[in-house]
């Protein structure tokens, strides 16, 4: 992770850096991204960049974190103050979203080949993991109050239905990432319905 810092640099100069980061990490991969083209696209000096990073496996965990950012914002959603009637609309409203912050940042499905397949270094392996962590518990919590509002399916032990939740919103994911450049804007949307219906079919009681 980069240093504390770089929290600290001014947030256009850190956002730009990262954007351009990861538009270069999405399009090459990490091994044959190329740092010295981040830092000239950046206006950031080598002396600039190792005072805030260790070394190009650093500055990706920033990019992984910043996609997190990018894909989930902190003002998301209380699932506290979700009822029966809200709960699924409003799902599917962070649904259509995420995908709409995706199209807005292009590089983000190419960071999401990244996490399915990361590079060898264990900080960022430890990061891709810790992500996924995050993920499942968020999901948890998600069924958990679907639950409660009798809204979500409780034919099924908590630990199968979450791991077939999981699975379905991982395989979704899989694919959008792997055919993210073959849609346009009508068959994503398009996509996105199927996608949801499908996934709410899994996870909301029979009718």
């Amino acid at each position: 992770m980069p240093r504390p810092r770089f929290a600290k640099l001014e947030a256009i100069r850190r956002d730009a850096l990262l954007d351009l980061a990861a538009e270069e990490f999405a399009a090459h991969g990490f091994a044959a991204a190329s740092l010295n083209r981040v830092l000239e696209r950046a206006g950031f000096s080598k002396g600039a960049f190792y005072y805030y990073f260790d070394d190009k496996a650093d500055l990706l965990t920033a990019v992984l974190e910043r996609s997190w950012e990018v894909l989930l914002p902190a003002s998301g959603v209380d699932l506290a103050e979700l009822d029966a009637r809200t709960f699924w609309p409003t799902i599917e409203r962070l649904f259509v979203e995420m995908l709409a912050r995706t199209q807005q940042h292009p590089w983000v499905s190419g960071i999401g080949r990244l996490i399915y397949h990361p590079p060898a270094e264990a900080g960022v392996q430890g990061l891709v993991a810790e992500q996924l962590r995050r993920a499942r518990t968020w999901l948890g919590a998600l069924l958990a109050r679907g639950r409660a509002l009798d809204v979500v399916r409780s034919d099924l032990p908590d630990g199968l239905l979450m791991s077939m939740t999981f699975a379905a919103f991982e395989a979704a994911d899989r694919w959008l990432v792997e055919h993210w450049e073959e849609l346009d804007r009508e068959s994503l949307a398009d996509m996105a319905d199927r996608l949801f219906a499908t996934l709410r079919r899994i996870v909301a009681p029979a009718p």
